[in-house]
C-alpha cells in the first residue's frame, strides 16, 4: 500500500481439507454448509488499511468542496458580471435615447427657424416687386403720353412749387415789415 497510509497488511492462506457439515436451517429444508470441502481454496485475504481510506475520503472531500467553492465563485463573478453588464446597457439606452432627443428638438428648432426666415425674404421680396411693378407703370404711363403734354405737366408743376414759394415769401415779407 505503500505511501502516506499509516499501515497495511497482507495475508495469504493455505489449503485445509475439510467436509461438508450441513445444518438443518428453519425446517423449511434450508441446509447451510459451514466448513470448506476437502480440496477447496479461499485465495488471498487482503487486510484494508482503514487510516489510508480515512486519508483518502478526507482528501476527496477537500477536492469536492474546493471545486464547489470554485463552481459556486465562478457563478457568482458571472452574475455579478451579467449584472454591470445590463446597468451598462441601459445606461448606454438612456444616453442614446437623450441624444436622439436632444437630437430631434435641434433639427425641429433649426427647420423652425430657417422656415422663418425663408418666409420673411419672400416676404420682404413680395414688397419690392410690388413697388418695382407700381414704378413701372408709373413710368409707363408717364412715357406713354406725348411729350408735349410731358413737357406741359412738368413745366405745370415747377410753376405751381415756384409760385407756392413766391407767395409764400410774400407773405413772410409782409410780416417782417409789419413787425418792424
Amino acid at each position: 500500500m505503500g505511501g502516506d497510509s499509516k499501515s497495511s497488511s497482507s495475508q495469504r492462506s493455505t489449503q485445509v481439507d475439510q467436509t461438508f457439515n450441513f445444518v438443518e436451517g428453519t425446517g423449511d429444508g434450508d441446509r447451510t454448509n459451514i466448513a470448506l470441502s476437502e480440496g477447496a481454496s479461499i485465495g488471498s485475504i487482503t487486510t484494508t488499511d482503514y487510516g489510508a481510506v480515512d486519508a483518502a475520503i478526507k482528501a476527496n472531500q477537500g477536492a469536492l468542496d474546493l471545486g464547489l467553492t470554485a463552481t459556486e465563485e465562478a457563478f457568482s463573478t458571472a452574475n455579478n458580471f451579467a449584472g454591470l453588464t445590463f446597468a451598462a446597457l441601459e445606461e448606454n439606452n438612456d444616453l442614446a435615447r437623450d441624444l436622439n432627443s436632444d437630437s430631434l428638438d435641434f433639427a425641429g428648432s433649426t427647420l423652425s427657424q430657417a422656415i422663418g426666415a425663408i418666409t420673411k425674404s419672400s416676404e420682404f421680396q413680395a414688397q419690392q416687386n410690388v413697388s418695382s411693378i407700381e414704378r413701372a407703370y408709373e413710368l409707363a404711363q408717364l412715357n406713354s403720353r406725348s411729350e408735349g403734354e410731358a413737357v406741359t405737366t412738368e413745366g405745370i408743376k415747377a410753376i405751381t412749387i415756384v409760385g407756392g414759394l413766391a407767395a409764400a415769401g410774400f407773405v413772410v415779407a409782409s410780416l417782417v415789415k409789419k413787425r418792424g
